[in-house]
C-alpha cells in the first residue's frame, strides 16, 4: 500500500478545510488509495516557514518575503475554517487516506501553488486513528504489518458507512409497502 508525506500544516488542511491538491514539484503516475502520513516535523522550507511554538500560525507562503497568518491564508479559501496552531496537530504517522485520481499542471485549485509545477488531484479523503509510523519523503510503501492495520480500519469506515446507508434504504422501503 502507497502512503505519501505531507507535512503540517497542509495534512490538517487536507483533513478539514477542503485542500483538494498536493503541490509538488514532480508528477506522479500512481492512481488509486493513498494513506495520508505526516512527517514528525512541520514544513520547514521557502514557501511555509512555520514558527516557533511561540508564533506557530505564522508562516511564509510563495509570495517571499510577506509574512501571512496561517489563519488567515485559509480563511481566504475556506472561509469559517478555524485552524488550531501546528504544535497541536498531530505528526509522525499516518492520519486518513485519499484516492489520487490524477496530476496536472496549473490546476486552478485556490490551493495551489505557482511555484509548485505539478498539482496531484484526490478526493475521497478519510479520517482515520493516528497511527505512529516512520515515513519517507514522498510517496512510499507502507510494510506489510502497518499496512494491514490501515486496511482494516479503512474497510471498517467504508463498510459500515454502506451498511447504515443500506438500513435507511430498507426502512425506506418497508415504510412504503405499509
Amino acid at each position: 500500500m502507497k502512503a505519501l508525506s505531507i507535512c503540517q500544516p497542509w495534512a490538517w488542511l487536507i483533513l478539514h478545510a477542503g485542500k483538494d491538491v498536493e503541490n509538488r514539484t514532480y508528477r506522479t503516475s500512481h492512481r488509486g488509495v493513498v494513506l495520508l502520513h505526516v512527517p514528525r516535523y512541520p514544513m520547514f522550507r521557502s514557501d511555509c516557514v512555520v514558527r516557533g511554538s511561540k508564533f506557530p500560525h505564522l508562516a511564509m507562503y510563495g509570495d517571499w518575503p510577506r509574512k501571512v497568518e496561517l489563519q488567515q491564508w485559509v480563511s481566504e479559501r475556506a472561509p469559517g475554517v478555524v485552524v488550531p496552531p501546528v504544535s497541536e496537530m498531530p505528526m509522525g504517522g499516518i492520519v486518513g487516506w485519499f484516492n489520487l485520481f490524477g496530476c496536472v499542471e496549473g490546476h486552478p485549485s485556490p490551493w495551489s501553488f505557482a511555484h509548485s509545477r505539478w498539482q496531484w488531484m484526490f478526493d475521497q479523503v478519510h479520517h482515520l486513528p493516528f497511527t505512529p509510523c516512520k515515513g519517507r519523503p514522498g510517496l512510499f510503501d507502507i510494510d506489510n504489518e502497518a499496512g494491514f492495520a490501515m486496511c482494516a480500519n479503512m474497510y471498517d469506515q467504508l463498510f459500515l458507512s454502506n451498511i447504515d446507508e443500506l438500513g435507511d434504504w430498507e426502512k425506506k422501503q418497508r415504510a412504503n409497502h405499509n
